[in-house]
């Protein structure tokens, strides 16, 4: 009996009079009467509807397809503002705040959106700013196809008198893989990966380390590429064609470029150009190189330990602090009887400009001390060694973990000298 009640919400009298008088029909009149001051009336329900139906609404530009029925008004927007908007527009169909909040949530699908920074500008119907922009479109394209063009010309007609390579930096790929949800919040050590591509015979040779031995910069992309021409240069090669991208601290700095003059002075080759393509457009064949060396293994594959040379400290004394015009030039050659030239474009005449001080002569590689880059390993943080130290618990192999053992070693080192320098400061 009390869930019955419970159910359909009526009291034990309602129901005892209800059985008493079964023959006759007891409405329910709740709800249904004119004494009720507060009730809103429809006029004004109407003109709230109205209102918000006509407010400015835009769809979501992200996901139309999931939230077609969704609307947004502007992130500054908030529903205070449009009901003391619809009060001022209205006056003698005032609302209460609350009623209007309880309509604009459950009748309708709107919301306000958050603050945009990445704007997608919509043109106006003017044909002729839609006329330039796709000129200058087309333009930017084409220039961007030159580049892509004189490599493929180089690869599919070879000389047997030229090298043509490209050369990159893949991602830094973090160290080490445990597959732990530690790895997303703490620091790890990264592996550093330079590639030199053969764009004739696709060969593809790569130059692995970890950050803790060497850095990013003009040393290490110069060391990489001397020892490369030293393995891979045939004797009838007198031309390098270099393809790479615009990277200024690696590959379009003034250490590079006299590097590559300093080979033409060395009689290495007769002739060197570097082409740089439109920036966003530097898709190259060494991209491919990286997931190729991920699926392959070739067993004819050799490994040599490389020294980085501080090419830097050599020609810093001779080469000019700045090079105006490097980056905007597209093309850079360099010639064993002349001096160095560029042109801000793949086609043209190319300009002479100065690369060396004044009195300063052209170098020469050749015969050179140069000093080692690094006399040691390079220190890490003391936070991320303690991170990396932490992942490499969860290595399952105990040889995997063997990998790591230089940089503890090195950590033991560098406390061992501080406290033996500090031991000197207090004695003294």
């Amino acid at each position: 009996m009390n869930a019955f009640l419970a159910i359909h919400g009526i009291g034990r009298d309602r129901l005892r009079r209800k059985i008493q008088d079964f023959d006759v029909d007891v409405q329910d009149n709740r709800g249904k009467h004119n004494s009720r001051p507060n009730r809103t009336k429809s006029e004004t329900l109407d003109k709230v509807h109205d209102y918000i139906k006509n407010l400015p609404c835009r769809e979501s530009h992200y996901s139309r397809s999931q939230n077609k029925y969704r609307k947004y008004l502007p992130s500054e927007c908030t529903v205070i503002d449009l009901h003391r908007k619809y009060s001022e527009d209205n006056p003698e169909y005032t609302i209460s705040y609350g009623r209007f909040l309880k309509i604009f949530n459950e009748d309708y699908n709107i919301s306000f959106g958050y603050p945009r920074k990445d704007i997608c500008v919509k043109l106006q119907n003017d044909d002729q700013q839609v006329r330039e922009l796709n000129l200058q479109k087309e333009i930017h394209i084409r220039k961007a196809e030159v580049f892509y063009t004189l490599m493929k010309e180089k690869r599919d007609n070879p000389k047997p008198d030229e090298m043509v390579i490209c050369f990159d930096y893949q991602k830094n790929l973090p160290l080490p893989v445990t597959n732990i949800k530690d790895e997303y919040y703490l620091r790890q050590l990264w592996l550093h990966n330079f590639c030199i591509n053969n764009i004739v015979t696709n060969c593809a040779t790569m130059y692995l380390y970890t950050e803790n031995y060497a850095g990013k910069g003009p040393n290490e992309v110069i060391s990489c590429l001397n020892h490369f021409i030293k393995k891979k240069k045939n004797q009838g090669m007198v031309k390098l064609s270099i393809f790479c991208d615009n990277c200024f601290s690696q590959n379009k700095n003034r250490y590079l470029f006299s590097y590559l003059d300093s080979l033409c002075s060395d009689g290495i080759f007769n002739e060197i150009v570097v082409y740089y393509p439109i920036p966003g457009h530097s898709m190259m064949p060494v991209d491919r190189c990286f997931v190729q060396k991920c699926l392959t293994k070739n067993e004819n594959d050799v490994t040599d330990v490389l020294t980085v040379l501080n090419y830097k400290q050599l020609y810093a004394p001779i080469v000019k602090t700045s090079v105006p015009g490097i980056s905007k030039c597209r093309s850079v050659m360099f010639s064993k009887y002349g001096k160095p030239k560029m042109r801000e474009s793949m086609t043209g005449e190319y300009d002479t400009f100065s690369l060396y001080k004044v009195g300063k002569t052209r170098p020469h590689c050749n015969g050179q001390n140069i000093n080692n880059a690094y006399t040691g390993q390079i220190k890490l943080k003391k936070l991320k060694l303690d991170n990396v130290k932490h992942l490499v618990q969860h290595i399952e192999t105990e040889e995997n973990r063997k990998f790591y053992d230089v940089l503890w070693k090195e950590d033991v080192a560098s406390q061992e000298e501080s406290e033996e320098q500090s031991d000197v400061d207090e004695y003294e």
